[in-house]
C-alpha cells in the first residue's frame, strides 16, 4: 500500500501558525472594554475602608438568579437548586485589591459586599420582564445569622426611586461600569477607583446610606460583629417592584448568596433552622437503621 505524502506550502504553514496562535491565545485572559450592561443584569460590588479601589462585576441577567415558579412576566430560569456562579475569578480580582480579603475580623475594617441590580430607569415591562415597571430593582439584605432568613425587604416609592438611580450610576454614570476596561482575570469584572473624584463607584453610591432610602436597608453585612465578615455572612435577594407592576409591589424573596474564602460564590436557598433540625434528624435515624442492620448481618458483633 502506497503512502499518501502531503504537501505544505509555506502560506498554509503560516495559516497552521496562525491558527495555533489563535487557540492558544482563547485560553489566555486579557483585559477589554466590558460589554455594555443588559436591562435587568445583577451586579456585586466590594469595598474596605481605607481602600482607594472597588471591584464591580457584572453577574449577567436577574433571569439566572430569579425562580421560574415566580411567573413568566418576571423571567426567571433558576429550578431553586444551589450554583455556583462561573465566569469570575474572585479569588485573584479581590486579592490584587483587598489584602487578606478572606479575613472575617468582626471589627468593620474588613471587605464588605451586596449585590444589586435593575430593570430599567427609562422602560416599562422590558423583555423579559414584562410584568415589571421601571424603577424596578434587585437588592440585598444581609442576614443577622446566616441560618435564619432576613424578615423582609421594606422600601417606600421615594426610597425606590432614589435606590433605582444610585444602581444605574454605578452601570452607566462617568467612570462608572460601562466603557470601564475588565481585569485581565475576567471580562465581566472591573476594578474602580472610589476617590472623591469618582462620584459614580461603589463606594460613593453605597459606601454610605442615603436617608431616602430609608435606614432599614442592610445591602452588605453588618459593620462590624458577629458574621460581618465577607466569608462568614449570607446576602439575601429581594426583588422589589415598581408601582404599576403586574402582581403588585410587595418584595419577593428570590434566593441567596454566600462566599467562601477561595473565592467560590454560591447562589441557592440556605434552609431554614427548622429544616437544619430535620436533616439532622434524618441523619440521626438514617445512622439508627444502619447500625440495626449491621447488628442483624454480624450477630457476633
Amino acid at each position: 500500500m502506497k503512502a499518501i505524502k502531503t504537501k505544505l506550502s509555506v502560506g498554509s504553514l503560516a495559516r497552521a501558525a496562525l491558527v495555533a496562535g489563535v487557540a492558544l491565545s482563547a485560553h489566555v485572559a486579557s483585559a477589554v472594554t466590558v460589554a455594555t450592561p443588559n436591562p435587568g443584569d445583577l451586579f456585586i460590588g466590594f469595598r474596605q475602608a481605607g481602600v482607594s479601589s472597588d471591584v464591580l462585576i457584572d453577574l449577567g441577567s436577574a433571569t439566572n438568579f430569579t425562580p421560574s415558579s415566580l411567573g413568566s412576566g418576571y423571567g426567571g430560569t433558576w429550578n431553586g437548586s444551589s450554583f455556583t456562579v462561573t465566569g469570575i475569578n474572585l479569588s485573584a480580582d479581590l486579592g490584587s485589591v483587598f489584602t487578606n480579603w478572606a479575613n472575617n475580623p468582626g471589627d468593620g475594617t474588613g471587605v464588605t459586599w451586596a449585590v444589586v441590580g435593575l430593570t430599567s430607569t427609562a422602560l416599562n415591562n422590558i423583555s423579559p420582564f414584562t410584568a415589571l415597571k421601571k424603577n424596578s430593582v434587585y437588592v440585598t439584605q444581609a442576614r443577622t445569622n446566616p441560618s435564619t432568613q432576613t424578615a423582609g425587604l421594606s422600601l417606600g416609592t421615594g426610597g425606590l426611586t432614589a435606590l433605582a438611580g444610585k444602581i444605574y450610576n454605578i452601570e452607566s454614570g462617568n467612570f462608572g461600569y460601562d466603557g470601564s476596561t475588565s481585569t485581565a482575570n475576567s471580562n465581566v469584572t472591573v476594578i474602580q477607583s472610589s476617590a472623591g473624584s469618582n462620584s459614580n463607584s461603589w463606594t460613593s453610591q453605597f459606601g454610605s446610606q442615603s436617608a431616602a432610602l430609608g435606614t432599614n436597608l442592610t445591602f452588605e453585612q453588618a459593620p462590624n460583629g458577629s458574621f460581618s465578615g465577607p466569608t462568614d455572612s449570607v446576602l439575601d435577594l429581594y426583588l422589589k417592584p415598581n408601582t404599576g407592576s403586574t402582581g403588585g409591589t410587595a418584595a419577593s424573596y428570590l434566593g441567596s448568596f454566600s462566599l467562601a474564602s477561595n473565592g467560590v460564590l454560591t447562589y441557592g436557598a440556605v434552609p431554614e433552622p427548622s429544616t437544619y433540625a430535620l436533616l439532622a434528624l434524618t441523619g440521626t435515624i438514617f445512622m439508627v437503621f444502619i447500625r440495626r442492620r449491621n447488628r442483624l448481618n454480624n450477630p457476633l458483633n
